[in-house]
């Protein structure tokens, strides 16, 4: 994991992310087995033209891509694991579309949280996100409807009696 991050995160984020990096440690270390098992079975392949090794490396070979794709999901499970831990700002690090490379959120992350906040200073520039002051009510009533009460099309109190107005229970 990148440095940064790993210095600002809580001591239970930092174990439970050791934790899934020895999963992943697993992961890896059993695709490099099985590479070089499939480099050797190709190998003898190549020099006895009579042993037809093709359809056991073809498998090896799924297996080696089911074992990339589990690495892939463990350090997606990584990041979504760390976004409680960021803040609202630069939880998009945390994004399944941002690559990955030898560290988890990428080479650069303090770049990357760089274009991050100018990102953000942009959105808040272009959309007002100031609450509307004056609620709904205020609004309609500008446009000229007034409203009457009760209860609207389809909105009938539920229930097995109906309320009589003068009398103060429910039969």
């Amino acid at each position: 994991m990148n440095q940064l991050i790993w210095d600002a995160v809580s001591p239970n984020a930092r174990t439970s992310d050791r934790k899934l990096q020895h999963i992943e440690e697993s992961i890896v270390k059993s695709g490099t087995i099985l590479v070089k098992a499939v480099n050797q079975l190709a190998q003898i392949e190549s020099e006895h033209s009579d042993v037809q090794l093709g359809t056991v490396i073809d498998q090896c070979n799924d297996v080696l891509a089911l074992l990339g794709h589990a690495n892939k999901q463990v350090n997606l499970t990584r990041k979504d694991f760390l976004r409680p831990e960021m803040s609202k700002e630069y939880t998009h690090l945390c994004s399944q579309s941002r690559p990955f490379t030898k560290f988890l959120f990428g080479d650069d992350v303090s770049k990357s949280a760089k274009e991050l906040e100018d990102c953000s200073k942009i959105s808040n520039r272009m959309f007002d996100r100031r609450p509307f002051r004056g609620g709904p009510t205020r609004r309609l009533m500008n446009r000229g409807f007034r409203f009457r009460g009760g209860y609207g099309r389809g909105m009938r109190p539920r229930g097995r009696g109906m309320f009589d107005p003068g009398t103060s229970a429910v039969e």
